[in-house]
């Protein structure tokens, strides 16, 4: 009964992800996972240097991991866990937004 709350939290937050980022951040897209709790963003379409977002993304008390960790195409990726508190979620998609409307 736990794994299924679990999972089933964890859906809520991928879909309280994506429709986050489909109101607030439209520029942003988020790449659905297929059996984790880690949600790749891509962030191409801001046209900015990956490593410039990363470090606005840092100074908004937001550490995701690079995309370009795992390879040279994953450059404008940025991966976010959210197998989390859906408050902390919240509140790290808030300062996702501040970091973005800084840039």
């Amino acid at each position: 009964p736990w794994f299924n709350k679990a999972k089933t939290y964890i859906e809520e937050n991928i879909k309280t992800t994506e429709a986050f980022v489909n109101m607030h951040l439209p520029q942003v897209k988020v790449a659905r996972p297929q059996a984790t709790y880690l949600v790749w963003l891509d962030f191409s379409r801001l046209k900015v240097d990956p490593e410039v977002l990363h470090q606005k993304l840092l100074a908004a008390g937001v550490v995701l991991k690079r995309g370009s960790d795992f390879g040279a195409a994953g450059a404008n990726f940025q991966r976010m866990n959210v197998g989390c508190a859906r408050s902390v979620l919240l509140e790290a998609l808030g300062r996702i937004k501040t970091a973005i409307g800084n840039l």
